[in-house]
């Protein structure tokens, strides 16, 4: 009986000293509101496994264009080195082809912006396999070829993250330093119109060591015809 109590008590200290492991906590649907962090980790998570699915699966999903429908649960757990967000969503193609759950985890270094995608999973749950897909709605573009640098779009993108880059220093929306384009998380044709629309999420990484999310929205004109500068939203690390 003497060694069990000895026991207990070499366990109890043992937990005070080290303390429990993090536990994922699920966040309240105020809490997931009230936060810009959460709510865009949320979308680029989505962003990335709709890509995955749709370009790097050997079974690619239905369809050419995903939307995040709804928000089934987010968890979040805090360790010394990263907060990781796990998320459960409802992606639904455009024309309905598909209903599908995703499950995904994103860690997040409050220090320094960094993130990434550490595991995803996804299953079709419901929606119109044989439906029939519409024309001229917008049109994902898969990423690897951008992020490789030997796509069509990769010098218009390259001009587009310049200029903004500039004017986001310009109207201290980032840092004044040097900025290189890391990843391209998503891509798509938003306008198939003259001229065409297209809209990049990016992950930029400073000279400082600090990543930023940024979506571009940017109009591809021809040569000769008058530049349209694009557009931006530098997502906050807070």
């Amino acid at each position: 009986m003497k060694f069990l109590i000895l026991a207990l008590a070499l366990f109890c200290i043992a937990q005070t000293s080290f303390g429990a492991s993090p536990q994922y906590v699920q966040l309240s649907p105020a809490t997931i509101r009230n936060s810009q962090l959460i709510q865009n980790l949320r979308d680029l998570g989505a962003d990335y496994v709709i890509q995955q699915a749709l370009f790097a699966s050997k079974t690619p999903l239905p369809g050419s264009y995903y939307e995040l429908t709804r928000t089934e649960k987010v968890e979040r757990k805090i360790t010394p080195s990263a907060t990781y967000y796990r998320y459960t969503v409802i992606l639904t193609e455009y024309d309905n082809l598909a209903i599908v759950r995703a499950n995904y985890v994103i860690s997040f270094n409050p220090k320094t912006g960094a993130f990434a995608v550490v595991s995803h999973k996804y299953k079709i749950i419901g929606g119109n396999p044989k439906g029939e897909p519409s024309v001229g709605g917008p049109s994902l573009i898969d990423v690897r070829p951008l992020n490789a640098g030997n796509d069509d779009l990769s010098p218009f993108l390259s001009s587009s993250v310049k200029y903004v880059t500039a004017d986001a220093i310009k109207n201290k929306k980032l840092p004044k330093t040097a900025y290189s384009l890391a990843d391209v998380y998503n891509a798509y044709l938003e306008d198939s119109g003259f001229p065409p629309r297209y809209v990049f999420l990016v992950k930029l990484v400073s000279k400082t060591g600090m990543t930023y999310r940024v979506q571009i929205t940017a109009t591809a004109t021809e040569k000769g015809e008058k530049p349209v500068n694009p557009s931006y939203v530098v997502y906050s690390n807070k």
